[in-house]
C-alpha cells in the first residue's frame, strides 16, 4: 500500500494547486506583522517639528456709501402746512414719534427728530396729479397704516376723524394734494 500510495501521489496525480490548499491560520508571525503595520501608521500620523502656518486672508468689506439724493421739498399747488394756523398748532402739540408716519408718507423717509416737524410744516401739496403712479403708491402706503394712526394724521391735518379706513385714506390724500 505504501508503494501504491506514493505512486498515486507522485506520478499519477498532480500536486494540489495553491488555491486549493487549506488556508494557513494566522500564527505568531502574522500577528507581529499586523502590529508592525499599525505602529507604522501611528508613526506616520505623528508629525515632528512645527506645523506650517497658513496665510491670513483678511475680510475686507467695501462699504460704498449710498448716495441718497439730497432732501428737497417739492413745491405743490397749495399753501404750506405751517402757514395754516390750526395745523401749525396741532403740529406743535404732537410728539415727534407720532409724526413719523406722516413724514414717511410725505417724503418717503422717516426723518430725523430735529427736522421732522419743520419738514412736515414745509409741505405745500404733492407735486404729482391724482391718477399718477406716485399717487397710487401713496394710497397703498396709507392703506397699510392702522386706523388709529390714520385718525391721528387726520387730527394733525385738522380733518374729520370719523369713517372707515378707505374714507380716511381718500380724505387725507385729497387734502394733501392741495392743502
Amino acid at each position: 500500500m505504501s508503494a501504491s500510495a506514493s505512486a498515486a501521489d507522485g506520478d499519477g496525480a498532480p500536486a494540489q494547486p495553491a488555491s486549493e490548499k487549506e488556508p494557513e491560520m494566522p500564527g505568531p508571525r502574522a500577528e507581529s506583522d499586523q502590529e508592525e503595520e499599525e505602529e507604522e501608521k501611528e508613526k506616520s500620523l505623528i508629525v515632528e517639528g512645527k506645523r506650517e502656518k497658513k496665510n491670513v486672508e483678511r475680510l475686507t468689506m467695501q462699504v460704498s456709501s449710498l448716495q441718497r439724493e439730497p432732501f428737497t421739498i417739492a413745491q405743490g399747488k397749495g399753501q404750506k402746512l405751517c402757514e395754516i394756523e390750526r395745523i401749525h398748532f396741532f403740529l406743535s402739540k404732537k410728539k415727534t414719534d407720532e409724526l413719523r408716519n406722516l413724514h414717511k408718507l410725505l417724503y418717503n423717509r422717516p426723518g430725523t427728530v430735529s427736522s421732522l416737524k419743520k419738514n412736515v410744516g414745509q409741505l405745500s401739496g404733492f407735486p404729482f396729479e391724482k391718477g399718477s403712479i406716485q399717487y397710487k403708491k401713496k394710497e397703498e402706503m396709507l392703506k397699510k397704516i392702522r386706523n388709529a394712526m390714520l385718525k391721528s394724521i387726520c387730527e394733525v391735518l385738522d380733518l374729520e376723524r370719523s369713517g372707515v379706513n378707505s374714507e380716511l385714506v381718500k380724505r387725507i390724500l385729497n387734502f394733501l394734494m392741495h392743502p
